[in-house]
C-alpha cells in the first residue's frame, strides 16, 4: 500500500474513533424554557416573516461564575471582555438581520441561477480569447479570505467552546441561535459568513477568465454552500455555529496555502493535508447533523427544522465522497503512477 493510502486510511480511523467516543445526546443533562422551541414561527406561515421571539433566560443544571453578561444567555469571564472593543461587534443582534434574509428568501437562488448560466456562458466567451493574467489579483483575494476566515475562526471558536464548557454538548445542539449564539461578536461574524458564500463565487471567475477547468466539485460545492447558508441563517438553525467554525477554521488554512501557492507559482508539498482537513470536516458535519437529528428527539423543547438537518445530510454526504474522490485521484493515483503528484490547480 503506497504511503499516501496509508495516510489517508490512518486519518479516517483516528476521525472514526474520535466520533465513535464522542457522547450522543441524552434526556436529561440540558433543561431548556418551553419556549425555546422557534416552531411556532417556523410551522405557520403568518409569522415566518416577522421577528422571531425567545427566551433569554436560561435554566442549567451547571452553574455560571461569570461577572460580565454577554448576548442572551451567554456571559463572558471579565478578563476577556478586553479583547472585544468594538460596540458593532459586542451588541450586535440578529433578528434583524435573519428577518432580512427571509423576506428576500429568493435572493440566494436568484444568485445561484445566474452563477449556473455564467458558468455556461463565461466558457464559451474566453474560448477565443486569451487568458488574462490575474496573478496580482489571486494574491490579494487569497490573502483576503484567508485573513477574513482566520478572524472568523479567532471571533466564534471560542464562543462554540465556552458554550460546551459551561452549558454542555446537547445545549449547542438545541438552544435556539439567537439566545445562544445569534448575538455578540459570534453573531457578527456568523451573519458575515453567511455572506461571503456570495463573494466566494469569485473564485470561480478567476478560474474561468484564466481559463482553467472548472470541475464539478468546485461549482457543485460553491453553489450548494450557499444555498445552504442562506437557508440556515433564515431558519435560524441552533447548530450552525458548528459549521461557521468549521468552515472558517478550514478556510483559513485552506485560503492560505492558496495564497502561498500564487506567491510561488507553485504547488506547495502540503496540498494533500488541507484535502484531509476539509474531508474531515465532512466527517463532522454530518457527525452534528446526526447529533441533531437524535437531540430533536431526546431533549424537551429542542429547536431546530429537520428539513435544513436532512439537506445538510445530504450535502456533507455528498462533499465526503466528492472529496474523497479527488484525494484519490489527485494525490494517490497520480503519485502511484508517476511518482510524485499532478500539478496543483485551484479547486475551491
Amino acid at each position: 500500500m503506497s504511503g499516501c493510502m496509508l495516510l489517508v486510511n490512518a486519518t479516517f480511523a483516528v476521525i472514526t474513533a474520535v466520533i465513535c467516543f464522542l457522547p450522543a445526546p441524552t434526556h436529561g443533562l440540558v433543561t431548556l424554557p418551553e419556549d425555546n422551541s422557534l416552531a411556532k414561527y417556523r410551522d405557520h406561515p403568518e409569522n415566518f416573516f416577522s421577528l422571531w421571539h425567545a427566551s433569554v433566560s436560561q435554566n442549567t443544571s451547571k452553574e455560571v461564575d461569570y461577572d460580565e453578561i454577554w448576548q442572551g444567555d451567554f456571559v463572558l469571564p471579565s478578563e476577556a471582555i478586553q479583547f472585544y472593543p468594538f460596540e458593532w461587534e459586542t451588541k450586535f443582534e440578529a433578528r434583524e438581520t435573519t428577518l432580512w434574509i427571509r423576506k428576500y428568501w429568493w435572493l440566494s437562488y436568484v444568485v445561484a441561477a445566474l452563477y449556473l448560466i455564467g458558468l455556461w456562458l463565461l466558457p464559451h466567451h474566453m474560448k477565443e480569447k486569451e487568458p488574462y493574467d490575474l496573478h496580482r489579483l489571486l494574491v490579494i483575494w487569497n490573502f483576503i479570505l484567508a485573513a477574513f476566515s482566520f478572524i472568523g475562526m479567532m471571533r466564534t471558536a471560542p464562543h462554540l467552546f465556552l458554550m460546551i464548557k459551561t452549558f454542555g454538548f446537547e445545549y449547542t445542539l438545541c438552544r435556539n441561535a439567537r439566545s445562544s449564539y445569534g448575538g455578540g461578536p459570534c453573531g457578527v461574524w456568523t451573519m458575515l459568513f453567511i455572506f461571503s458564500k456570495y463573494f466566494e463565487l469569485i473564485d470561480t471567475l478567476f478560474l474561468i477568465l484564466r481559463k482553467r477547468k472548472v470541475g464539478f466539485l468546485h461549482w457543485f460545492h460553491h453553489c450548494s454552500v450557499l444555498l445552504y447558508c442562506c437557508h440556515s441563517g433564515m431558519w435560524e438553525m441552533p447548530t450552525g455555529v458548528y459549521f461557521t467554525v468549521m468552515n472558517y477554521s478550514v478556510h483559513a488554512l485552506m485560503y492560505f496555502y492558496y495564497f502561498l501557492a500564487a506567491v510561488l507559482q507553485r504547488p506547495l508539498s502540503w496540498g494533500i493535508y488541507v484535502t484531509i482537513l476539509q474531508i474531515s470536516q465532512m466527517f463532522g458535519g454530518i457527525f452534528i447533523n446526526l447529533a441533531h437529528m437524535v437531540a430533536f428527539q431526546a431533549v424537551p423543547h429542542c429547536d431546530g427544522h429537520l428539513p435544513n438537518v436532512a439537506a445538510a445530510l445530504v450535502m456533507y454526504a455528498s462533499y465526503l465522497y466528492l472529496f474523497v474522490e479527488f484525494l484519490y485521484k489527485r494525490y494517490c493515483k497520480r503519485r502511484s503512477a508517476h511518482g510524485k503528484p499532478a500539478d496543483s490547480k485551484k479547486l475551491l
